[in-house]
């Protein structure tokens, strides 16, 4: 039995985790305007020495206490400023230079969760793998019942991909105050504490969302398809799933051949090439598949194929769907290029290696037709 979901799962799924992206992005602005406002606003390329650092507030009027590198505000500005709310009448160096770190922390993790939204939203549900093997993690099941595509999990903005990952968390930063008692500075990004795995420790905010989610404890608490590591035994999992009526069986979709704005003997030309590079699989007749649901690629692919003047379209992206099947809740049109956006480790091999797939088989019938 083969098995897909009904993408009302996804939807919900990626409509909830946008929210909750908010919370993130919440933070983020503020330490932005901390960043951008710490030492008068005068910090523009990173961390200053502690000399150009001090240099700015003596220019401001403000008493250093060197022994401590603080700097205290003078009084004469604490009188004026006595009926006006401000966060701090001292500044030390090493807090003022936490803050980029914090920041990068923040930025960072708002990136990769921006680019993994994306992602999945994009990616056609596929569980041919989990099909195949024996054991899955705790967040491989979690995702199925979510609605979010597992084959995700290894690729590139994925790596790790774990409930319990803290990528970005840094080290508590230390220093002390105008008066000479310690502090301690941290992002505080992996704070929240899931209800149900306390002794694993902090979690961040798009992870505790997820852990806090019904279906995880739907999954936490069923033994009868946990082994003794924790892993979940896929085949009984799938099961249950699908009896529980979040998988759907797949099924195969035929080919209208009256609906073929390429032609059928280009069709066939184009089939044969695909397949032979391992893009698509699938018999002729049906709606072609993408091996990895890869549709990033699937974009390019409408694109070559009228840049290049092997068809005549007018409708690029309509027409390709009338060969290949596609899954996605996301426009075709905007595939490749907002699967690209917002993910600053992403050196784009994600969409480069499949590219050359595509290339490969349009250089053959370019050459063929040359001929």
């Amino acid at each position: 039995m083969k098995f897909t979901t009904s993408t009302k799962f996804t939807h919900q799924t990626i409509e909830e985790l946008r929210e909750q992206l908010k919370v993130v992005e919440h933070i983020l602005k503020y330490w932005t305007n901390e960043l951008e406002n710490r030492a008068f606003g005068e910090i523009e390329d990173g961390n200053l020495s502690y000399e150009e650092w001090r240099e700015i507030y003596i220019s401001n009027g403000w008493v250093e206490v060197p022994e401590y590198e603080c700097f205290r505000m003078p009084s004469a500005l604490t009188n004026v400023l006595k009926d006006v709310t401000i966060d701090t009448d001292w500044a030390n160096y090493e807090k003022d230079k936490s803050v980029l770190d914090i920041w990068k922390c923040w930025n960072k993790y708002h990136q990769q969760w921006n680019y993994r939204i994306n992602r999945l939203e994009m990616e056609s549900f596929n569980i041919r793998r989990v099909e195949q093997i024996p054991k899955i993690t705790m967040d491989e099941a979690l995702f199925i019942l979510l609605g979010l595509s597992p084959s995700v999990f290894g690729t590139v903005g994925f790596k790790p991909l774990s409930l319990y990952e803290n990528t970005f968390e840094i080290a508590d930063i230390h220093y002390q105050d105008v008066d000479g008692n310690d502090c301690n500075a941290n992002s505080n990004l992996y704070a929240d504490e899931s209800s149900h795995s306390p002794h694993l420790g902090k979690l961040g905010h798009m992870e505790w969302f997820l852990q806090e989610k019904e279906e995880y404890q739907l999954i936490d608490r069923n033994e009868q398809f946990k082994c003794v590591s924790g892993r979940i035994f896929s085949g009984k999992f799938l099961k249950w799933a699908y009896k529980h009526n979040y998988l759907v069986d797949r099924q195969i979709h035929m080919r209208d051949k009256k609906k073929s704005p390429y032609g059928e003997e280009f069709a066939k030309e184009l089939f044969d090439e695909l397949t032979e590079v391992g893009f698509i699989r699938g018999g002729f007749d049906n709606e072609w598949e993408l091996h990895k649901g890869n549709f990033h690629a699937l974009h390019y692919l409408a694109n070559e194929l009228k840049g290049l003047g092997l068809v005549e379209t007018k409708q690029k992206f309509k027409d390709i769907e009338q060969y290949i099947l596609y899954e996605s809740t996301h426009p075709l049109k905007q595939q490749f290029h907002e699967g690209r956006a917002g993910y600053e480790t992403d050196d784009g091999k994600l969409y480069t290696d499949k590219h050359q797939l595509v290339d490969k088989a349009l250089i053959k019938i370019q050459k063929r037709r040359g001929e």
